[in-house]
């Protein structure tokens, strides 16, 4: 288990540094040293970098600290640390297959499915998925430790209590440790009667307690409190949700979880707004399929034989795992990321594996060839998606690839090609993110800086000198450039340029409709912004001018349509049109 999960993850160790690996590690200046030893166990993870958070991971700190004393900021011994610990984990896997009673080809099978499944990648791959590795190792050693302590006493009974404590050290859901013992106890255990009598069974749950005690109280000092604080909606949509809406999707994200593990096809870094949208009906699909599925799941516990099963077990280990980062009891910073899934998975792992064995103790070739197949594909799959994490342009045009409705993913790439030098594709990249959510004032901030690099690079001119510009988004920046300066000729003929590049080009029809209704020739703005609104990112400059133009025309009830979308669409950025247009809207009888 741990040579193929090595052997599958290996090249990484020649991948940068990406997403919140800057915040975690680069811009860290406490791991730089371990006389900030003192800092790493009293502060926030990212104070370190001048960023105050809500995350309490001092353990993965300080194993960021080994790593710098070998290769300060090179980033290969912190990627070889993480596959590591992928590798250890996936071993400890095969011993809590055993643990649960399963045959070694079972557990074995269980735990080279975790090695090599694609929905591990992001802990993997990624530096800052270090937290959920550590975590899950400790978690495991503690499950795997407390069998022992429970047999032998003595000293063996402070090891699953230090390994708790270092699970909650590595990340806050670490805390589920005490119920997993419990329920494999509660289980497993050949009596019950006597473990609850047993004075050995109540030491060891008495320090699990005291530890998680002392955990909660250090946490809350330090990070402020137990819950998420100030998340923003655009990283968590259910901040803003209401409580049944809330509710419904942290169901649907549930079943979106398991469709994930069952079928890795479209995975991604990101799944902040509005890469899923929130729940608003109860007859949303989403919701429908996961309730369906949760209420098959209750009438099979309600059968006896079932509920002793190790199926049984597997959905416990799964739902005591998952339920913390759930949104079901309290918000957390994020509506989804597959990284929430690493412990969880193992269950997923070994009751996949335990029916792949089951169906090879009476059709043995389709079992064995389903297996192979199996593990094939998603090694398969775990390839083609760690290369996208060697850098932050290959990873975020694989997230606006799987989650295109992904505000930040947008912003993101935006951001990353603009620091590259690629301003075209930069700002369509910004204008999707603010498309999305028109008050990401991160995409808007950037947008402007990139807008502005346009502007320095190529001056008030056309731009017809040694470089001159072809991207059709470059154009229209010049062209509204030239427009504000009150220069509508040159403006028109950039933007003119622009659509002969791209015949669609949403900003470029907006600004012609907007210099034709500047000129007073309704019909050709009309055209122009029509054609411009028909687009996925018109802008909402094109929905206030065709209102405007429906308005002169006397069609209220088009005008009417146009001012709502672009109320929608304008977000903080067009604050005085935007009262313009609700007045107009409340005179033609529009609440």
């Amino acid at each position: 288990m741990a040579l193929g999960a090595v052997a599958l993850y290996a090249r990484t160790v020649g991948f940068g540094w990406v997403y919140d690996d800057q915040l975690d590690v680069v811009r860290n200046t406490f791991v730089q040293s371990f006389t900030y030893l003192p800092q790493m166990f009293t502060t926030t993870a990212w104070t370190g970098a001048e960023a105050e958070n809500y995350l309490y991971r001092p353990l993965v700190l300080l194993s960021y600290a080994v790593n710098y004393q070998l290769s300060a900021l090179a980033a290969w011994s912190y990627h070889l640390t993480n596959i590591l610990v992928h590798a250890g984990v996936s071993v400890l896997v095969v011993r809590v297959g055993r643990l649960w009673g399963l045959s070694a080809t079972a557990a074995g099978l269980g735990g080279l499915l975790f090695a090599v499944h694609p929905v591990h990648v992001e802990a993997v791959a990624a530096v800052f998925g270090r937290k959920d590795g550590l975590m899950a190792l400790f978690t495991l050693a503690m499950v795997l430790l407390h069998r022992k302590a429970l047999a032998r006493g003595r000293w063996f009974a402070v090891l699953p209590v230090v390994a708790y404590a270092c699970a909650m050290l590595s990340k806050e859901a670490g805390i589920v440790g005490l119920a997993l013992v419990a329920l494999l106890d509660w289980r497993l255990g050949p009596d019950r009667g006597r473990l609850i009598r047993s004075q050995r069974a109540g030491g060891l749950y008495l320090a699990y307690l005291i530890t998680f005690l002392v955990y909660l109280l250090v946490r809350t000092t330090v990070a402020g409190g137990i819950g998420v604080a100030e998340t923003s909606y655009l990283d968590n949509p259910l901040v803003a949700a209401a409580p049944a809406a809330r509710f419904g999707t942290a169901l649907a994200v549930i079943g979106r979880g398991v469709a994930l593990l069952a079928v890795p096809l479209t995975l991604s870094p990101d799944y902040s707004f509005d890469a899923i949208p929130v729940v608003q009906s109860v007859f949303d699909l989403r919701f429908l399929t996961t309730v369906a599925f949760l209420s098959l799941l209750g009438w099979a516990f309600a059968v006896p034989r079932f509920r002793r099963s190790v199926v049984a077990l597997g959905i416990l280990w799964y739902a005591i795992t998952l339920f913390p980062t759930s949104n079901l009891l309290m918000l957390v910073g994020t509506i989804f990321a597959e990284r929430l899934l690493y412990l969880p998975s193992v269950a997923f792992c070994l009751l996949v594996a335990t029916g792949l064995v089951w169906v090879a103790e009476r059709r043995r070739p389709a079992a064995l060839a389903a297996a192979v197949a199996l593990v094939a594909a998603l090694s398969v799959q775990t390839l083609r998606y760690s290369s996208a994490w060697r850098d932050d342009i290959s990873l975020f045009r694989w997230a606006v690839a799987s989650v295109p409705h992904s505000t930040k993913a947008h912003h993101k790439l935006g951001e990353e090609l603009l620091r590259a030098g690629h301003l075209g594709e930069a700002i369509r990249e910004l204008e999707r993110a603010l498309a999305i959510a028109p008050e990401n004032q991160y995409a808007a901030a950037t947008l402007a800086v990139a807008e502005q690099r346009i502007a320095e690079r190529y001056g008030p001119s056309t731009g017809a000198g040694d470089d001159p510009p072809t991207d059709p988004n470059v154009l229209a920046v010049l062209a509204q450039r030239s427009g504000d300066r009150g220069d509508l000729a040159l403006a028109e003929a950039q933007f003119t340029a622009a659509l002969a590049a791209d015949s669609l080009h949403p900003r470029s029809l907006a600004g012609l409709g907007a210099i034709a209704l500047l000129q007073s020739d309704t019909a050709r703005a009309l055209r122009y912004l029509e054609r411009a609104a028909a687009q996925d990112l018109a802008p909402a400059s094109a929905w206030f001018n065709l209102g405007r133009v429906h308005l002169a025309r006397g069609e209220a009830p088009q005008a009417v349509w146009a001012l709502r979308r672009f109320v929608v669409l304008a977000g903080p950025r067009y604050p005085q049109q935007v009262e313009w247009a609700n007045r107009t809207l409340a005179a033609l009888g529009d609440r």
